[in-house]
Formats: C-alpha cells, sequence, structure tokens
C-alpha cells in the first residue's frame, strides 16, 4: 500500500487510468439525464397533443415543434416548455381590420389549413433567427391555389411561393403563425372551427364551409349532397353547428372500420349550387 500511495504521489502519470473512469461515469451521467429531459418533453407533448415535424431541430434531444397545437396551449403557457421556446409578443386578431372582406378571406384561409393545409413551427440552429414557422397549402386545383394566395396577400401582405411540380404553396412567417394559431389547432384530429367564425355573418359561414368541402369533400353520383370524411368529430360537429345555423340539412355517420366519420350535406341554400373540381391527382 506505502508502494502505491508514492506512486500516485510522485508520478501524476500514474493517476490517468483511474481519471478515465470518471471521466466515462460523468459522460454517462450526462448522457442519462439528457434521454430523461428527451423522454419528458415526448411524453410532454403526446399529453398536449403535439405533432413532430420532419423539419424541427433538436432540443435538448427532442423534436420538439407544434405543427398542431392548441392555440391558448401553444401560445401561453404549455407553449413556454422549460423556457425554450418563449416568443415575443404580436399582434393579436384584435388589431388586424376584419372587416366583411377581410373575415371572409381569413374563414377561407382557416377552413384550407384544416384541410390540406399544414403549419409548422419549428426550433432552427441559425444565429440570427432560432424560431422558425412554415404555412404550406397542398392542391392540385390552380383556381383553389390562386384564391388561397390572394386571401393571404390581402389579409397579411405576402406573396407565397408557388412549386406547380409539388402542387405546394408556401410561406416562411413566426409573425403570421402565432396570428393563426390563434384560432385553433390544424391537425387531422385537432382543428376546430374558432367562437370568432362561429359568430360571424351568414356569408362567413358559407365561405368556410364552402372552402373546406372544396378540400376535404367529395360529390356523390346522385349529386344532391356533399359527403366530407374526416378522422376528427369534434370538427364535424363544429361544421354541423354552422350548417345547422344556416338551415342546411346535414348528418354525421361513423365510426366506420377505420375510425372516421362522415358528415353529409344536402344540397341546399347557399351550397344548392356548389360545384368542386379535382383538388388532387
Amino acid at each position: 500500500m506505502n508502494f502505491v500511495w508514492l506512486v500516485l504521489k510522485f508520478c501524476p502519470l500514474a493517476k490517468f487510468p483511474l481519471v478515465i473512469p470518471e471521466i466515462l461515469h460523468i459522460a454517462l451521467v450526462r448522457h442519462w439525464r439528457e434521454a430523461y429531459k428527451r423522454c419528458q418533453l415526448r411524453e410532454h407533448a403526446d399529453r398536449l397533443n403535439y405533432g413532430f415535424c420532419s423539419r424541427a431541430k433538436p432540443i435538448y434531444g427532442g423534436l420538439l415543434s407544434v405543427p398542431f397545437a392548441k392555440a391558448e396551449i401553444s401560445l401561453q403557457s404549455e407553449r413556454n416548455l422549460n423556457g425554450r421556446l418563449r416568443f415575443r409578443k404580436v399582434k393579436t386578431m384584435e388589431k388586424i381590420d376584419l372587416n366583411g372582406k377581410n373575415l371572409a378571406a381569413l374563414a377561407r384561409i382557416h377552413a384550407h389549413l384544416c384541410g390540406d393545409g399544414c403549419l409548422c413551427c419549428y426550433k432552427t440552429a441559425e444565429k440570427d433567427r432560432k424560431n422558425r414557422a412554415d404555412i404550406y397549402y397542398f392542391n392540385s386545383n390552380v383556381d383553389l391555389i390562386k384564391s388561397f394566395r390572394a386571401d393571404m396577400n390581402l389579409l397579411f401582405g405576402v406573396k407565397m411561393t408557388y412549386l406547380p411540380k409539388e402542387m405546394r404553396l408556401g410561406v416562411k412567417s413566426l409573425r403570421i403563425a402565432k396570428i393563426l394559431l390563434n384560432l385553433s389547432g390544424y391537425g387531422t384530429r385537432e382543428w376546430r372551427i374558432p367562437a370568432l367564425i362561429k359568430k360571424a355573418s351568414e356569408n362567413v359561414k358559407l365561405e368556410w364551409i364552402r372552402a373546406y368541402s372544396h378540400d376535404e369533400g367529395y360529390l356523390p353520383k346522385d349529386r344532391f349532397w356533399i359527403r366530407i370524411k374526416s378522422m376528427n368529430p369534434e370538427g364535424l360537429k363544429d361544421i354541423k353547428s354552422l350548417l345547422d345555423a344556416l338551415g342546411i340539412t346535414c348528418k354525421i355517420t361513423g365510426p366506420n372500420c377505420d375510425k372516421s366519420y362522415y358528415l353529409n350535406i344536402k344540397k341546399m341554400g347557399g351550397l344548392i349550387n356548389f360545384t368542386k373540381k379535382p383538388s388532387r391527382k
């Protein structure tokens, strides 16, 4: 023992084999802590119905993004998860002039994003801008592409980029994303019709229903009904409440074998002349 003590005291290099296990131990502890935080982030995101976007960047080992997060959660308390996604305050919908024309445009934008659209917020490694958001709309119907592009330009003053080969219309804007997330989420099972549109005029309600039907609806052979298939029964109930307020006959059926639901809308009233061009290949 005395010999070992003398070697360790007068020969520092002899300590090196003893230091390696300690370094490995520290590295493993850090790895375990990061893995635990990653699990916490994923479990927390699952509880809040957050989606995981492929464009998202790692945050402490977790892929944290909120393309389909609920508005109240995503922009207030739960949105500041571990203090890593705090955004600056931006203007709310009350500060945007929502006259009849603008509100109808907002209704169409919201309906298209709930249908064939996508809104994704994510973290980047860029120094100048760490938080980013993408807004996309996919459709092969050029008329719907032009309509969505015109509505976004009217309401937010942006010119979206159109990629014909990908049938995609897109823009990067965190400012617009936060405003749109104030309305609702946009996931397949999370989207809802906001109170702003439910309390609007009949014309605005019809604009929302038409826009969503162009994306997700189809016309059966009899042509007297519009049928919408969705995995979101609560969202279909919101559409039904709009139709009931307009005096248009409709009914929800399901669940089906794939856990989907159908909303059948009779072509009458403001929807009597509804027609639909193919929106997908």
